[in-house]
């Protein structure tokens, strides 16, 4: 598919974040605007389209342990059009171009923030997967609890994956719940 062009936000976020993040984050995020224009979501790039970014690529983290637990890029996609559904019909915004989801513009952030954290020192695909699990509502996670995919468990590999030591991966993962508990009462 070939690039398309992308919109005035969409621009400034990419900008402000290829110059943050790794190589393989970088391609991911042009991947995921190849996959909007694939699933006909011209005019948006969500964190459904960053999802299927990062599954397009085997070789990264992201992709490598999203194999790992059994999720292949056309079962998520099949998953991103059932949860979408059909986008004819919806009324497209006077601008031209793509715009980053406030939803993708936020696990764009938390990437940075979970790099950070981390101690690396730009986010990879490994920092993206883990900045959607912590965004958690989703299009991206919807695919991937239909999917039947342990998001905890799943955390963990990335967490794993990344060299993060079992001690810290296990408080990581404990702090991650509590959050997830306090956010939801």
């Amino acid at each position: 598919m070939a690039a398309s062009p992308i919109g005035l936000q969409a621009r400034a976020v990419e900008l402000r974040y290829k110059n943050k993040i790794a190589d393989d984050a970088a391609a991911a995020l042009s991947r995921a605007s190849d996959e909007a224009d694939g699933l006909g979501h011209e005019w948006w790039i969500g964190c459904e389209h960053l999802l299927l970014g990062l599954l397009s690529d085997k070789r990264s983290l992201a992709g490598r342990v999203l194999a790992h637990t059994g999720v292949d890029i056309e079962s998520a996609r099949a998953a991103v059009r059932r949860i979408c559904g059909a986008t004819e019909g919806m009324e497209r915004p006077e601008y031209s171009g793509k715009t980053y989801t406030t939803r993708a513009t936020v696990v764009c952030r938390v990437a940075e923030i979970e790099a950070e954290r981390l101690g690396a020192g730009a986010p990879g695909t490994g920092h993206y997967l883990l900045a959607l699990l912590t965004e958690g509502q989703s299009v991206a996670v919807r695919a991937l609890v239909e999917l039947r995919v342990d998001l905890e468990k799943l955390r963990g590999e990335v967490l794993g994956a990344l060299g993060v030591a079992p001690d810290t991966r296990d408080r990581y993962v404990s702090e991650r719940q509590a959050y997830l508990t306090r956010s939801s009462s």
